[in-house]
């Protein structure tokens, strides 16, 4: 998984490099739509800003660029076709709000669905229907097949403009500035990149299979083989878990992170919540019961 999330942001990466050597512009046109534009007004300085549109001096989010994705399996017309696409967008005014020397203007972005891509293989690597044993070239080569198999601009989002005039003329943050337009002419692939990859870091340290080494009660701490508690939880990268208690199932649950904590509801809806301590996971089980649980090796 974390490979996964890895070699795509690192393909991200690499495309922009290449974009930005390549000359920053698109060979395909976007398009505007057919309506009349005053040519003084803030949409028609969108416009032109869109049509110029490049990711030179984008701050990457998503990786510090001292690595390169490996594209040994990859061939240069695969990787042509992915860059190609990667840098077609086409756009839509569909507002403009002008107050005074500011203004609004609302452009509807249309492009792949590099997002969804990136959703669909993560789902995939945690239900285990996409291999985790891949090596990078492989990895990559998955990500650049599912990438350029999206055959339409189906990924739509509408982003805000934002437009200021001085000495009569108008300037837009159409840019890397704005990382709404940015995160849409890349069909939804930043965002979904960083999501996963912050989702990755907290979720990873609780995924595993725990067993008991300390209980817990009414203020009272012992050892499960004094309470008497053989006590162990599976915690699954497909968002469930499977607890047993003295070798009898309990039943399959489901869980979730939310910053620091793991929250589980078990087979009977009870919920609880836990954090590392360390190397150690704490559950709150409530009514004055704490398990702490270490992960087998």
């Amino acid at each position: 998984m974390r490979g996964l999330v890895k070699q795509a942001a690192l393909l991200f990466v690499m495309a922009l490099a290449m974009i930005i050597c390549a000359g920053c512009a698109s060979d395909e046109p976007t398009t505007a739509n057919t309506q009349t534009l005053d040519p003084d007004s803030p949409s028609a300085k969108v416009i032109e800003d869109l049509e110029a549109f490049s990711f030179e001096g984008y701050e990457n989010p998503l990786f510090d660029g001292s690595d390169e994705p490996d594209l040994s399996k990859v061939s240069d017309e695969e990787y042509a076709e992915y860059l190609a696409m990667f840098e077609s967008f086409d756009y839509e005014i569909v507002d403009e709000t002008i107050k005074g020397d500011t203004a609004d203007v609302k452009v509807r972005i249309s492009t792949y669905p590099f997002g969804g891509v990136i959703d669909d293989l993560m789902d995939g690597a945690l239900s285990g229907t996409v291999s985790e044993e891949l090596d990078d070239a492989e990895t990559v080569k998955m990500l650049i097949d599912s990438l350029v198999a999206c055959s339409e601009m189906s990924y739509q989002k509408t982003v805000t403009i934002h437009c200021a005039k001085s000495d009569g003329e108008w300037s837009t943050d159409a840019n890397v500035e704005n990382e709404d337009l940015c995160n849409a002419v890349s069909g939804g692939y930043i965002e979904r990149a960083i999501a996963w990859k912050e989702w990755l870091e907290s979720a990873t340290p609780f995924i595993g299979v725990w067993y008991a080494v300390g209980i817990e009660y009414e203020g009272t701490v012992m050892s499960p083989d004094e309470a008497g508690l053989d006590f162990e939880v599976d915690i699954a990268p497909d968002g469930t878990m499977q607890a047993f208690t003295n070798g009898e199932d309990d039943g399959a649950g489901e869980w979730t992170v939310q910053g620091e904590f793991i929250y589980i509801t078990d087979s009977t809806g009870a919920e609880m919540y836990g954090n590392m301590d360390g190397e150690y996971l704490v559950i709150d089980f409530g009514d004055d019961f704490v398990v702490t649980l270490e992960k087998y090796e």
